[in-house]
């Protein structure tokens, strides 16, 4: 009796033996999907954002391809819907001077808390718990010569407003060192450096306020990618990046301001590193987890 036992027992063992190596070997294993902590993207922002008007927002794309966005929300990475209402030219605040001035008048008021205000009286103010939201502005403010702190404000308002409408994952990027890129390098070196000193003290000023929403909303999640490091260590160390040259991390063909954005393959490198910093799992642990269990389970039952 206790040798059918021990045979039975041997028998169950290698039948899931076999079913776990035929997984593996099928690529289960190997290649598992993607999953993702999140329903849904939502953006708001501007130029390093707006992936153009196919989703019924935006404007216009400057970039030679996708944008971070489209590569973060793709299978290689979230896999999820993308709601993306950034446009160009859109300061933090509630106008857009550039859209206004280069591409209809009526782009006026497309600023991002404009933005925000337009999805939250579509929506009636809900935003689900799982959706993940990004904001990305600042760089318009400077270009426009306001102040780095309003800019903040702004953006600290914007949270505000969408925590009130239920979002609970907030993504926020910084600046990139705008002074050391190819359109403000073949400037006036006055000019770039008064960039870099905006976009630095922006960044502190940003860093420290989101610290206090943190701390105002403990039941938020904050995700923010330090965009001046990573974009300054693609600069340091192109080829590291599968770049030819610091160049190559810009769009050279903008009609605007050429060196100024980033191209689709500096972007696809942001959407890369922002992966990073944002929960991504896969089907990975809980498939290795069910495999435990179901062997804890077949050993309960031969005990």
């Amino acid at each position: 009796m206790k040798n059918s036992k021990i045979q039975k027992h041997t028998i169950m063992k290698i039948k899931i033996t076999s079913f776990l190596t035929a997984l593996i070997l099928s690529g289960t294993f190997l290649a598992p999907s993607r999953a993702s902590a999140f329903s849904d993207l939502l953006a708001f922002g501007d130029s390093l954002s707006d992936n153009g008007p196919a989703d019924g927002f935006g404007i216009t794309t400057f970039s030679n391809g996708p944008v971070w966005l489209d590569y973060l929300a793709g299978s290689s990475h979230l896999n999820i819907s993308l709601t993306d209402l950034a446009c160009v030219g859109a300061t933090s605040g509630t106008d857009n001077p550039y859209a206004a001035a280069y591409i209809n008048p009526a782009l006026l008021n497309t600023g991002m808390l404009s933005q925000v205000n337009s999805y939250l009286t579509l929506t009636g103010s809900h935003i689900s718990s799982n959706t993940l939201v990004a904001l990305w502005a600042g760089a318009n403010d400077l270009f426009n010569s306001r102040s780095y702190i309003d800019a903040v404000s702004n953006i600290g308002s914007a949270i505000q407003s969408l925590d009130g409408a239920g979002a609970r994952n907030f993504l926020v990027l910084n600046l990139p060192n705008i002074g050391v890129t190819p359109y403000f390098q073949a400037g006036d070196p006055t000019v770039a450096a008064g960039a870099t000193a905006w976009s630095q003290a922006f960044n502190a000023t940003l860093g420290a306020e989101l610290s206090t929403l943190e701390s105002l909303h403990p039941s938020d999640h904050f995700f923010t990618p330090d965009i001046y490091s990573f974009t300054a260590s693609v600069t340091a160390d192109p080829a590291a990046y599968g770049l030819s040259s610091v160049s190559a991390m810009y769009w050279a063909n903008d009609p605007f301001s050429p060196g100024l954005h980033p191209s689709t393959a500096g972007h696809s490198l942001i959407a890369n590193y922002v992966a990073t910093t944002v929960p991504e799992p896969s089907s990975w642990g809980l498939l290795v987890g069910g495999a435990g269990s179901l062997l804890a389970s077949r050993r309960q039952r031969q005990r």
